[in-house]
């Protein structure tokens, strides 16, 4: 974990960052979000961008081998945040959700320290999963959508247009919280492959 960190700090500091604003970046949440309807090729280089804009450097590293996380957030400086991903497993719906927590994380938590994201849950993990959630999928929307209890694959893809996401975030949200099994849909899904360079 130190190793696949301290590769994460190095990249930062090669990138050119604004000072943080957090308004800025409570702005750019819906440009984010849209972008889950392109593939990487296409907003990878708008997404490093715009997040640098707000001065947060992000940071594509490839899985390390038994660190079992998706993602960091750490601090170099007052007015630089780092924001770490890997592509494990390559699920665009866990890359999005995992990129939203780490900004949860930036916007509602301290800078002091390294927050890692894992299987560990206590209450900052919680209200970083609760802003990804939010952030992905509206909770009044998602409310309505699972009392209607019926998640065909039109059902998903309809809904998913509804509310502008890619319904491969609406079947992994669903598979998480265990509304259909957890290899149902899965062609709804997608993964991606990312360019380290």
């Amino acid at each position: 974990m130190a190793a696949w960190l301290r590769m994460g700090e190095r990249r930062a500091q090669k990138i050119t960052c604004s000072s943080y604003n957090k308004d800025r970046l409570h702005a750019l949440l819906p440009k984010l979000r849209s972008f889950t309807l392109q593939q990487p090729e296409t907003f990878q280089r708008q997404l490093i961008s715009a997040l640098a804009d707000c001065g947060i450097a992000l940071v594509i590293c490839p899985h390390f081998s038994k660190t079992m996380t998706h993602g960091a957030t750490f601090w170099l400086g007052r007015g630089k945040a780092v924001l770490m991903l890997t592509i494990r497993g390559k699920w665009a719906d866990i890359f999005w959700f995992s990129l939203f927590h780490e900004i949860g994380h930036i916007l509602l938590h301290s800078k002091q320290g390294v927050i890692l994201e894992n299987n560990e849950k206590d209450n900052i993990e919680k209200e970083a999963d609760d802003f990804a959630s939010n952030t992905l999928i509206p909770r009044e929307a998602c409310t309505q959508f699972l009392k209607k209890r019926s998640f065909r694959k039109h059902d998903i893809a309809d809904f998913a247009t509804k509310i502008g996401i890619h319904t491969g975030i609406v079947v992994g949200r669903l598979q998480h919280e265990s509304l259909i099994q957890p290899q149902y849909d899965n062609d709804l899904r997608v993964r991606y492959e990312w360019s380290h360079g």
